[in-house]
């Protein structure tokens, strides 16, 4: 994926390749117990320095990214209208995130319409 790294952050499963099957699962970020949320960053640390990151940017919304946001090496790609405030966590926002997933993927990311990507820490 030229040089770009994909892990896919499941509440149930917590990191998996892009390639591993799971089963169904109905379980939000927001109903994962306290202490589990504490060892998702811990994690992160671990796979940051087997795969030697940089940085790690999440395609997700607030409550996913919540237990990552005071590491300093972590961002949330969040969407904001040129003229207006960040866009709220919805069906826009999967459709925006699946094109710059293709962009990252493919080293092409196109417009994307009156909308910027941007990096956040919250």
């Amino acid at each position: 994926m030229r040089g770009y790294r994909v892990t896919v952050l499941s509440a149930l499963y917590g990191f998996l390749r892009p390639t591993e099957l799971i089963q169904y699962y109905n379980l939000s970020m927001a109903e994962v117990p306290a202490r589990c949320k504490r060892a998702l960053p811990r994690a992160l640390d671990v796979l940051r320095e087997i795969l030697g990151l940089e940085a790690a940017a999440f395609m997700t919304s607030k409550t996913y990214f919540e237990p990552f946001a005071h590491l300093g090496y972590a961002y949330r790609l969040a969407v904001r209208e040129l003229w207006a405030r960040e866009d709220p966590y919805c069906a826009r926002y999967y459709a925006i995130m699946g094109k710059v997933f293709r962009g990252l993927a493919t080293g092409s990311l196109g417009a994307l319409g009156r909308v910027k990507v941007v990096l956040s820490k919250r």
